[in-house]
């Protein structure tokens, strides 16, 4: 296996990490665009109703229309990271050694980043031990089972 492939197999493994953070960013930006629309219709802070005048209600509309385009963002998001997950879920089920599939799904599918170190002890072995050899096999052994998308 070259490193090009090599390096092709862990950016398709590590779709679903950057996903995830795509979707935080998005649901930070839906919260950011939720407290604009509560400041841009509340002016007021007595929390009786006024009536908004021609300016206020442009921008309250401009925020509404953001927040639906956002909204629909963190959907096909969450739809993509739904397909990736369970593609990459079938591709590591598919490998025979089960301390090679938990090497991966540690590594590309844990919500958290764990170091070379913390793989190891999940698994009783050492940091090097996990990447220059289990994580090295497990990558050549899941290539037969991904279909890596066709550079253009």
């Amino acid at each position: 296996m070259t490193n090009n492939q090599k390096e092709k197999v862990k950016q398709y493994l590590m779709r679903c990490k950057k996903l995830d953070a795509e979707i935080n960013a998005l649901i930070l930006e839906e919260y950011r665009l939720r407290c604009l629309a509560t400041k841009t219709c509340n002016g007021n802070l007595n929390g009786m109703p006024h009536s908004m005048n021609g300016k206020s209600e442009a921008g309250f509309c401009k925020v509404v229309e953001k927040l639906i385009t956002i909204n629909r963002l963190i959907e096909q998001k969450q739809d993509q990271y739904y397909d990736a997950k369970v593609s990459i879920n079938a591709a590591i089920n598919k490998l025979d050694n089960p301390v090679l599939r938990k090497v991966l799904r540690l590594r590309y599918l844990s919500k958290k980043e764990l170091t070379w170190a913390q793989i190891g002890a999940y698994i009783n072995k050492s940091a090097t031990m996990v990447r220059c050899n289990l994580h090295e096999k497990a990558l050549k052994k899941i290539t037969q089972y991904l279909v890596l998308p066709i550079d253009r």
